[in-house]
């Protein structure tokens, strides 16, 4: 029997202010499968986004067990999670937390030289990977000079440089234009298709329109689970009729958008630490991770 790349057993994170409790995820079983796209909807403060830092070890359940690949998550160190997520579990950011002093290149060679590999190599596979998102070259730019659909899709690349048997994308097309963030949605099938599992969250059915299975929440529960890939046009694009936000863009030449949307929830993060994506699983900043260090 295969073994589930990432699971949720009984999952609930509570965050507390003051003598307030405030649950941002309750009581969620899931299991995800390798070579599967996993879609994750719902409205702004559903837990979309804690279920995703929950996978990456970020944040630690209060209740429950996550497991990836079959170890607990809550049961490491942080520098075991730090390790997990430079190796086998990539993490797309929605504020993409790109080093500033570091180039396009060299946020991406960064963690493959943390883990011992040449900086020639490194070079290498962060330049096909720069490529294959669509950031051509000069690669020397720093975040500031880039835009954010080009900040976005750097960090998509960091993400995905190795082989990753977890791939956590959080709004990863959120800055995108239509055609643009087709293609990395086309990239993360090509990921499944390799074997990988692939949770995105995400407001934008045409995105789900390209996941196997389509997860709801509110206030933090699973209300729906749809474990089946909606019907597509013959022309391969996902159907865009799963319903979700009123969405309308403005692209820019450089693949970025400028949104003009009826839904103005952009995060559901609003009870968790402000810095709760870029700390280790004990709240401290971890020099040695380079996917969870802020902009």
């Amino acid at each position: 029997m295969t073994t589930p790349t990432l699971s949720f057993r009984a999952t609930t994170k509570t965050y507390h202010h003051g003598i307030v409790e405030v649950p941002a995820v309750r009581d969620v079983d899931l299991d995800l499968m390798p070579g599967s796209v996993t879609a994750i909807m719902g409205p702004s403060g559903s837990g979309k986004s804690t279920l995703l830092h929950l996978a990456a070890g970020m944040v630690i359940a209060t209740a429950g067990h996550v497991l990836v690949n079959g170890d607990d998550v809550g049961r490491r160190s942080p520098a075991d999670l730090a390790r997990l997520r430079r190796t086998d579990v990539g993490v797309v950011f929605q504020q993409y937390n790109l080093l500033p002093t570091l180039t396009a290149l060299e946020n991406v060679t960064l963690p493959l030289e943390l883990d011992g590999m040449s900086l020639r190599q490194a070079r290498g596979i962060a330049e096909a990977a720069l490529e294959r998102v669509g950031i051509d070259p000069p690669l020397d730019r720093y975040p500031d000079d880039l835009s954010g659909g080009q900040q976005q899709r750097v960090a998509i690349a960091r993400a995905v440089a190795v082989p990753r048997r977890l791939v956590l994308a959080d709004e990863p097309t959120g800055a995108l234009d239509t055609q643009t963030g087709d293609r990395i949605m086309e990239l993360f099938s090509s990921l499944a298709e390799e074997g990988a599992a692939v949770l995105v969250v995400t407001h934008e059915p045409r995105v789900a329109g390209y996941a196997d299975r389509v997860v709801t929440l509110r206030d933090g529960r699973v209300v729906s689970d749809t474990a089946s890939r909606p019907s597509r046009p013959a022309d391969g694009r996902p159907n865009t009729n799963a319903g979700g936000a009123n969405l309308t863009t403005t692209s820019t030449s450089d693949g970025s958008v400028s949104p003009n949307h009826s839904d103005p929830s952009v995060d559901d993060r609003a009870w968790a630490p402000a810095d709760s994506a870029s700390t280790s699983a004990h709240g401290d900043i971890d020099p040695t991770d380079s996917s969870a260090v802020a902009r």
